[in-house]
């Protein structure tokens, strides 16, 4: 409800015509090869934080339920902050934050983020910097890093450079969330893999730290989704009908300590049958596919209310 409120605030005094012609606009660039991400008015950036916002805190909040229920950070690092999306989520999520600081290198983009934290009014210390991702050094240890549909938009070798500072600088978990797409996979691998050569430990969603079992698979890849409502102004922007929506993401969550787990991850939407149910999971290294069936009784009333992402 609280970025509902402050959506409806900022787009005030801007016609549905205007708003939709500016997200069209942005979306089109978006999709050129040769796109550069920025915001060349205002216009478009109330649009876009209207447009997508809501389902990136949804995707957000989804992945922070993978860190440990005994973590409390203190400080966090927001970086490619954008309109604040993610620091939204993670203000959401928890309350023992006290320092929390937003990197942007798009200046719009990151006054709009400021205006949007300082509405939620959060007694706590804030940094607004805004500055190239790769540019960025502090050489402070963080709580949580977070990098929330960014890197897919910088090439590989830079991608590497700011992940490996972050670890260089022994941040004890970074989040890292993408599109839900196979090309956005394959860069978390590459990720993944740089990660656990430097004595990293994947927390999720992998429940290994062995070679991903996707990875040479030809038409299946690790994603996820997040379903969140959809409001009439976010349907409007969408040009939808439907009155939610499946946010799919991919996502990864290192860790600076060793991770201790047995459980095995849900890969795929369950299949419900009559008398039994279907999961395909991540176990150990490998794709498995579990069958419950309802004589299993207790085991099968658990499992009928998991879902796609899960911990089986």
């Amino acid at each position: 409800m609280m970025l509902e409120q402050w959506l409806q605030q900022i787009l005030e005094g801007y016609t549905e015509s205007e708003l939709t012609d500016a997200y069209q606009q942005l979306s089109h660039r978006y999709r050129q090869p040769n796109y550069k991400p920025g915001f060349q008015n205002e216009v478009e950036v109330k649009a876009y934080a209207a447009a997508r916002m809501p389902a990136t805190v949804a995707a957000v909040v989804r992945t922070l339920k993978e860190l440990p229920h005994t973590f409390s950070p203190t400080t966090v690092l927001d970086l490619g902050a954008g309109t604040g999306a993610a620091s939204l989520g993670v203000l959401q999520h928890f309350s023992s934050i006290k320092s929390l600081t937003l990197v942007e290198q798009d200046g719009r983009a990151l006054a709009c983020a400021k205006e949007l934290i300082q509405f939620l009014k959060e007694d706590i210390q804030l940094k607004f910097t805004q500055q190239n991702l790769c540019d960025y050094a502090d050489d402070k240890p963080i709580d949580l890093a977070i990098l929330s549909y960014v890197l897919n938009e910088l090439p590989s070798a830079e991608q590497q450079e700011i992940i490996e500072k972050l670890m260089a600088n022994q941040s004890r978990y970074i989040l890292i969330l993408m599109p839900g797409t196979p090309v956005c996979f394959q860069q978390l691998l590459i990720l993944r893999k740089i990660a656990i050569e430097v004595g990293y430990f994947v927390a999720a969603p992998c429940p290994h730290q062995q070679a991903c079992p996707m990875a040479t698979a030809s038409t299946d890849w690790c994603h996820f989704k997040a379903r969140l409502p959809r409001t009439r102004t976010h349907r409007l922007f969408k040009e939808a009908t439907l009155n939610f929506e499946d946010e799919k993401f991919c996502y990864l969550l290192l860790s600076k300590d060793a991770i201790s787990t047995n459980a095995a991850r849900i890969v795929k939407n369950p299949l419900h049958r009559s008398g039994h149910s279907l999961f395909d999971v991540c176990d150990n290294g490998e794709l498995k596919r579990i069958i419950i069936g309802r004589k299993h009784k207790s085991l099968y009333k658990k499992a009928v209310k998991l879902s796609w992402g899960d911990i089986f």
